[in-house]
This record gives structure tokens, C-alpha cells and sequence, in this order.
């Protein structure tokens, strides 16, 4: 049990500038300087972002930069964190290529990479003999292409379509093995699609749909070193399985409205209309009987159909 302060203060001062080198090809130069007092560092981020309009239809842009953040609380606070915690850093490249078929369609192709570093990694408690907790050393990668169609609004329709594949892994820079990133799912798919009525009512729709996560399986029982006569859960290799794939459709109703003279909106919606049963994990469930060659494990399902209504006002 302990109590702590938290205090972290950024810096930043952003400059950019933009050149009409051709009249089909347009630069913004920038760059970023940032220092944060907590971590004791400073940062300086050069940015660029090229455009070729290769037709009045279709622009071709390129972009790359350096980044940085803080570290996440959890990690970086005392007694449960690293106080001397670096800031994670990457660098990310990306092209992309912009056409407008007519007035309401258009689409765009982008693909990327982002290379990751100083990523905080856990220490073994039993080798943490510094009682360090977390040290800066993981990298890691992503990258992947995306795929957007978009409509504006035309005949009380618009909406948009996506699909990206994406993959993202991390390096244990103390041991060199390399996995699967948790939260990496690599085809995603997302349709939203939104009819206004009337100045008044809007009705939408959004599916989505992905692969499952990666998690950590549980291979078996073993007994529990701190309560005899009681097992906790054996885990296999890191991020070595996959989660089912996950589905959800999203229906809701806009209402437009004036109160006390300004612009407001109720919202009606159902989330997850379908009521679709999506796994987010799986967990060892004890029932006093378990034992090393009979044992019990459960799915973890996420939100089931869930109604709401929201209200907004803008001052």
C-alpha cells in the first residue's frame, strides 16, 4: 500500500512551412521541438509531407516523420512503475494515393510502416534485483495498407467502407525473440452507412468486422506456490493463438433539435444489435474438483446487445 504523487509537465513548439514547388507539386516541411520535465528529455521531430496532383482527380502523397510520447503512468510512476522510464519513439513512413471519382465518390489507397523503439518491457520479479520493475528495452514494427471508399451526401445517403490488413510484432531487445503484437489483427473491415430523413432525423448503421486478437492459450494447471492444494493457470508461448473473429453491427437515430436556443440532439441506438456472442479471452474456472489432467476453461465474451440514448447540446 503506498501513495504517490504524479506530476509531468510537455513543452512544444511546432513550426511548418509549405512550398508550391511545381504547380502539381506541393511540400510541407515541419518540425517539432518538445522537452518533458518528468523524463528530463528533449525531442526534435522533423516531419514531411510531399503532394503530386497527378490529374485533377488523383493526388499521390508521401509523408515521414519521427515521434515521440510519454511513457504510459502505469509504467513510468513509483513503487509500481519505472520513475526513470524513457519515452517511447518511432518513426513512421507512408504513401498514399487520393481519387475523386465524381462530386459524391471518392477513394483512397494508403499504405505504411512505423518502426517502434524504447518500448517498456516487465522484469522477471525474481531477476529484478534492482527492483526496477520496467526497463526501455523493446522495439518493434507495424505495417500495413488501407483502402477507403467514402460518399458524401447526395439523395439523403453517405457513408464510407474500409478495409485494412495490418501487422505488428515486438523484440525483446534482452533475449532477441520477436512476437506477435496482442492487439495485432491483421484484416479489418468497416462499412457505416447514413440516411437523413429531414432536417431532423438521421438513421445510421456500422459493421464491423476483424480478425481476433492475438492472446497468450492456457496449456494446462499447475499447483499454486502461495495456497496448497489450489492450481493457477500454466500459460503457452507468447501471443501464440488467435482469438475468433470478431463481428459487431452498430444501428442508431439522430433527432435534431433547438433547446434554449442552441443546437442539440438526442441519440438512439443499439450496440452490438445482433447480439453477436464475440470472445475476448479465455480464463481457467476452478470448481474445487480441477485437477492437472481435468480441468476447466471458459470463453470470456465481450458486450452483449446493449441499448442506449444519449443527449447533446452545443454552446
Amino acid at each position: 500500500q503506498d501513495e504517490s504523487t504524479f506530476l509531468q509537465r510537455d513543452y512544444g513548439i511546432y513550426l511548418s512551412d509549405s512550398w508550391q514547388i511545381l504547380p502539381i507539386l506541393n511540400a510541407e516541411i515541419g518540425v517539432r521541438a518538445e522537452k518533458n520535465d518528468y523524463t528530463d528529455q528533449t525531442f526534435v521531430h522533423p516531419r514531411i509531407a510531399v503532394n503530386l496532383d497527378v490529374t485533377d482527380d488523383l493526388r499521390l502523397t508521401g509523408k515521414a516523420g519521427t515521434y515521440s510520447r510519454f511513457p504510459d503512468v502505469g509504467k513510468v510512476v513509483k513503487v509500481i512503475g519505472n520513475p526513470n522510464l524513457k519515452s517511447p519513439e518511432s518513426t513512421h513512413f507512408a504513401l498514399k494515393a487520393d481519387y475523386q471519382f465524381n462530386d459524391d465518390w471518392k477513394s483512397s489507397v494508403e499504405v505504411y510502416h512505423k518502426s517502434l523503439d524504447k518500448l517498456p518491457a516487465s522484469i522477471d520479479e525474481a531477476l529484478d534485483t534492482a527492483n526496477l520493475r520496467y526497463v526501455n528495452d523493446t522495439s518493434g514494427k507495424a505495417y500495413g495498407v488501407e483502402w477507403v471508399l467514402e460518399k458524401a451526401l447526395s439523395d439523403g445517403w453517405y457513408g464510407w467502407a474500409s478495409v485494412s490488413w495490418s501487422k505488428s510484432e515486438r523484440t525483446d531487445e534482452r533475449t532477441g525473440v520477436t512476437t506477435e503484437y496482442y492487439l495485432d489483427t491483421p484484416l479489418i473491415l468497416n462499412m457505416v452507412a447514413n440516411y437523413k430523413l429531414n432536417e431532423r432525423w438521421t438513421f445510421g448503421a456500422r459493421l464491423t468486422g476483424r480478425s481476433g486478437a492475438k492472446y497468450t492459450p492456457i496449456v494446462g494447471i499447475k499447483e499454486n506456490p502461495d495456497y496448497p492444494d489450489h492450481y493457477i493457470p500454466d500459460y503457452g508461448e507468447l501471443n501464440s493463438d488467435t482469438l475468433p473473429v470478431y463481428h459487431r453491427l452498430d444501428l442508431q437515430a439522430d433527432y435534431s433539435f433547438k433547446a434554449w436556443g442552441q443546437e442539440a440532439k438526442w441519440t438512439f441506438a443499439v450496440l452490438n444489435a445482433l447480439n453477436a456472442k464475440n470472445v475476448s479471452g479465455y480464463y481457467f474456472a476452478p470448481d474445487g474438483n480441477e485437477t492437472p489432467e481435468n480441468y476447466t476453461i471458459e470463453e470470456e465474451e465481450g458486450m452483449g446487445i446493449f441499448p442506449s440514448i444519449g443527449f447533446q447540446i452545443s454552446f
